[in-house]
């Protein structure tokens, strides 16, 4: 089943706050904050690269196998060493022992069976873990993989020991302890370990990935230079020593968070049966603990979407760590997209830093690299070296014209920038003792590097108070104002008493200047439920529309509209969270947040010189309403962006005609690139799936789309008669029973259509 481009599902049910720790057994935590939507967003771009890579390169067919050096910094009290928590060396070996089998696929599975429909997915990650044999200074570590720091060297720091609530331990680390110790997370895999209060339940925490082209995001997330790593209580690292309870004492903890270290998310999506972005896991209601009996909890997320039960066997759920023992392939995929894309994992195991096992069998250096996505002008990108000799070889990369090698030419794994457009030869010199060789790619046609979507920002101002919202604008009875008395009371963006027409908002030509073909596909609007809403059948339009113009004169002619029942607006799923715009961290107390998008029947073409996007009120149906968020009333933009069609027909700007210098949460999607013929638009085809398939004749059609859309769908037999033909409306995240038990046995095709991409899928039936 597809999870791969469930971003809007996730970003509306898992609106976590950024402290937040899930919670199920109290004796097991992982205090690891749920990334934004932006984050996932960013990822998920980048581990769907990393397969075209893969795809491009299956004649070698191989992931890069990665060793990451380890430097445990053990914080304590002034115990002995060997005395809890100022642990011994052979706990932190013990530690490294089993971190290895976990990712190689080969961990204990303490007498535990594995469902024969998961066996197949017990994944080699391919990277492996070493303890550090030197520091940052170059100096040889006594003992290998261990800086031992005593607490009170560091100042304003609290005794770990004395902490008790989760948020005191995460940030006495965070703020104080990590920035203190931390070794520079370009070369070392950083993980603090210490005591805690036992009352505290928290076990481990990590930092997500970041990288170059991801923006916005704060450390709490993605680590940065002071933060970058994993915590781990020091009772449940390793396997021997002083250990925690015999249900948390394999040493699994680390195998969770270093998983969150490199990209995984939780099973159940951290929510209701949300996604971890992996098609190979089932999907997951919620944690589990203790060590469920298989199969767990089948298809409790819906009909086909577990059927073989949850995998509570994998790493990345809550269960005992004796009854945990596997990641998967695509898990795998995305552990592997963040070494080769995260800031603070692309250069991990360049630096020779540590040795795990014997030296390489001697023989010659042979060089070998491959790319795994084609390369833009100021695009950063890391080839996967696949090398190989013994002793272990130098490396030398150069490039004709010239790159830029960061953070030299002759790490084994360099950043590469290409400054200009053109045809580029790389160069990947290998060479030992015993031989030198040289590895050639050309790549042809670098060019300038596609703009990424546009969020087209419109509620800047948005402040974490709710007088900033519209309620300081309802527009109440007015003795002096012409229809203001009854029956049209209302709200300044919405159904007023003004019996405004349509409310607009300008998007200047620099939004999108550099997009090839600019065109509007649909339009987000967030409406506020409180004040949105009809009386009667709910028939009436609302329609989105799209006008050339300028800020100065407002819109003009019409280019394009889309009409929904206001009913439909309604029934979308409420959230209390803004996105896509203004400040992600804006939180209602209460979900009144109704993010509706218009999908047009085809895109729009837009002007190259700005346009308005607009939604037109029910002015003529006095008990139905809408009201739509825009930002503070008194803006710092002092512009006249937004505009409204008053009763007379004249538009008139917010800013002179309502003294509101405001921007409007309607916010339209552009393509980045031309769509019709050429291209398919990103997420359309991977968002459906049928299951089960084949069948006995019922099969369930998912779609899983990042925003709603209008489809069609046909089924058809094999010599193409037509057997049904069906649209529905507002498809988002909804499952269609498709019931063909009364057909023969045999193959059909059943084709889905939002009127830009068709999606053709084979369905078999076996009685």
């Amino acid at each position: 089943m597809n999870k791969l481009n469930l971003l809007f599902l996730s970003c509306l049910l898992s609106f976590c706050s950024f402290s937040q720790v899930l919670k199920q057994d109290p004796n097991e935590q992982c205090g690891t904050p749920v990334p934004p939507q932006q984050w996932d967003e960013w990822f998920n771009k980048e581990v769907v690269k990393y397969k075209e890579g893969l795809k491009a390169n299956a004649a070698k067919g191989k992931m890069t196998t990665y060793t990451i050096p380890i430097i445990v910094h053990i914080i304590h009290a002034g115990e002995a060493v060997g005395t809890y928590p100022n642990i011994s060396q052979a706990q932190v070996n013990s530690q490294l022992t089993e971190l290895n089998a976990d990712f190689a696929g080969t961990a204990n599975q303490y007498g535990n069976t594995t469902p024969a429909a998961f066996l197949p997915l017990i994944a080699n990650t391919g990277i492996q873990f070493c303890l550090a044999t030197t520091n940052p200074t170059g100096g040889i570590l006594a003992q290998p993989g261990i800086d031992r720091i005593n607490y009170t060297v560091v100042p304003t720091a609290t005794n770990p020991a004395t902490t008790n609530a989760i948020n005191t331990i995460t940030n006495n680390f965070n703020n104080i302890i990590k920035p203190a110790t931390i070794w520079d997370p370009t070369k070392y895999f950083n993980v603090w370990i210490s005591a805690k209060s036992a009352d505290s339940g928290l076990l481990g925490y990590a930092t997500f990935p970041g990288g170059t082209g991801l923006t916005g995001i704060i450390n709490t997330f993605t680590g940065s230079a002071t933060t970058d790593g994993c915590w781990v209580y020091a009772k449940c690292f390793g396997t021997t020593g002083t250990l925690y309870t015999p249900d948390y004492d394999k040493g699994r903890t680390l195998a969770h968070e270093a998983g969150h270290w490199l990209g995984l998310r939780h099973m159940w999506g951290d929510g209701n049966c949300l996604t971890d972005y992996c098609n190979d896991t089932p999907w997951a209601k919620n944690p589990n603990n203790a060590c469920p009996s298989q199969p767990a909890n089948v298809n409790l997320c819906g009909v086909g979407m577990s059927p073989n039960g949850e995998m509570t066997m994998d790493f990345m759920d809550y269960v005992y760590q004796s009854c945990m023992y596997m990641f998967t392939p695509d898990q795998a995929i995305r552990m592997q997209t963040a070494m080769s894309q995260g800031t603070y994992r692309n250069l991990l195991g360049t630096h020779g830093l540590c040795s795990i096992g014997p030296p390489p069998a001697p023989g010659p250096a042979v060089a070998d690299f491959t790319l795994l996505s084609q390369p833009c002008v100021n695009g950063v990108f890391t080839p996967s070296n696949t090398s190989s000799g013994g002793p272990a070889p130098t490396f030398t990369w150069t490039s004709a014209p010239s790159a830029s090698f960061n953070p030299s030419p002759f790490v084994a794994s360099p950043a590469i920038t290409f400054t200009a457009p053109g045809t580029y030869t790389l160069i990947l010199t290998a060479s030992n003792t015993v031989a030198t060789s040289s590895a050639t790619q050309i790549v042809i046609n670098v060019s300038t590097c596609p703009k990424p979507p546009v969020c087209l920002d419109t509620l800047s101002q948005i402040k974490v108070s709710m007088a900033d919202t519209l309620a300081a604008y309802i527009s109440p009875t007015s003795s002096i104002t012409s229809g203001c008395q009854s029956g049209w009371t209302g709200f300044l963006v919405g159904t007023n008493c003004y019996k405004d027409k349509e409310v607009a908002q300008f998007y200047p030509s620099g939004s999108y200047s550099d997009t090839p073909l600019p065109q509007v596909n649909s339009v987000r609007v967030l409406f506020d439920s409180i004040g949105t809403k009809y009386v009667g059948a709910g028939s009436t339009q609302i329609i989105c529309k799209l006008y050339g113009g300028t800020p100065g004169a407002g819109p003009g002619s019409m280019i394009g509209q889309y009409s929904v029942p206001i009913s439909s607006i309604c029934a979308t799923t409420h959230t209390n969270r803004v996105y896509n715009c203004g400040d992600t961290g804006y939180v209602f107390p209460i979900k009144r947040i109704i993010p509706f998008v218009f999908n047009f029947a085809a895109p729009v073409i837009i002007p190259t010189s700005g346009f308005f996007a607009s939604v037109q009120e029910p002015y003529f149906a006095p008990s139905d309403s809408i009201r739509i968020f825009s930002d503070t009333k008194t803006n710092l933009h002092n512009d006249s962006s937004a505009w409204m069609l008053v009763q007379a027909n004249n538009w008139r700007t917010y800013k002179y005609q309502r003294n509101a210098k405001i921007q409007l949460a309607i916010i339209p999607q552009i393509t980045c690139r031309p769509v019709v013929g050429i291209q398919e638009i990103s997420g359309f085809k991977a968002n459906i799936e049928i299951m089960p398939n084949p069948s006995s004749g019922i099969f369930n059609l998912i779609c899983t789309f990042p925003d709603q859309q209008k489809i069609n769908v046909k089924l058809h037999n094999y010599i193409g008669q037509q057997i049904s033909s069906t649209d529905f409306g507002n498809v988002q995240n909804n499952a269609f029973e498709i019931d063909l038990s009364s057909k023969a046995d045999g193959v059909y095709f059943i084709t889905i259509s939002n009127g830009i991409e068709k999606v053709t899928k084979k369905l078999i039936i076996s009685h």
